[in-house]
């Protein structure tokens, strides 16, 4: 990983953490669980899922494949670009249905606790990435879409939010969206 790389990987994470912010800065209760059918996730249901994907990509995408040892003999195991590994979650539906693990019914506690945990979590993730003196281009996940490295990873997390923030900003422009 360059330093470029590190920085826009920083950059990014920080970009998307702090959008998510702004889309549900001064929301309401009602408006956080108002849905605009009964397919439609929530805003609050948003929030729980980006949080949930926040621990489980970060887990698995990350903290795993850094817990090995780095191995550039399986560079060639990567087959996407960083634009397509970024793309899959810019191009997504959403209509997609969410891996159990990701469900926001898994979260019962109250959304401002998630919301503080995300705002927690997104900095120590944002530190993680400043500080982190490793090839990460070395170190790979093993995904449903193919193996990435760990850089590639990050970035998906971070346009993962993206995507979610979209969705939340769906929901407020929603006929019927509570004005309060």
């Amino acid at each position: 990983m360059t330093k470029e790389e590190q920085n826009y990987a920083t950059e990014h994470l920080n970009a998307t953490g702090n959008e998510t912010m702004k889309a549900i800065e001064g929301l309401s209760e009602k408006q956080l669980k108002f849905k605009p059918n009964t397919e439609s996730w929530s805003i609050e249901e948003c929030i729980k899922h980006i949080m949930l994907s926040e621990i489980n990509i970060w887990g698995g995408f990350v903290d795993a494949p850094m817990s090995t040892e780095a191995d550039a003999s399986r560079r060639s195991e990567v087959k996407m670009t960083d634009a397509e590994v970024t793309g899959i979650m810019e191009i997504g539906s959403d209509k997609l249905v969410t891996l159990e693990y990701f469900d926001p019914k898994l979260r019962p506690e109250a959304v401002g606790i998630t919301i503080k945990e995300f705002k927690d979590l997104r900095e120590e993730h944002l530190d993680w990435t400043k500080k982190i003196d490793a090839n990460l281009r070395n170190h790979y996940a093993e995904t449903p879409f193919g193996i990435i490295d760990v850089y590639q990873a990050i970035m998906f997390i971070s346009v993962h939010t993206r995507r979610h923030v979209m969705q939340i900003k769906k929901v407020k422009v929603s006929p019927n969206f509570p004005s309060k």
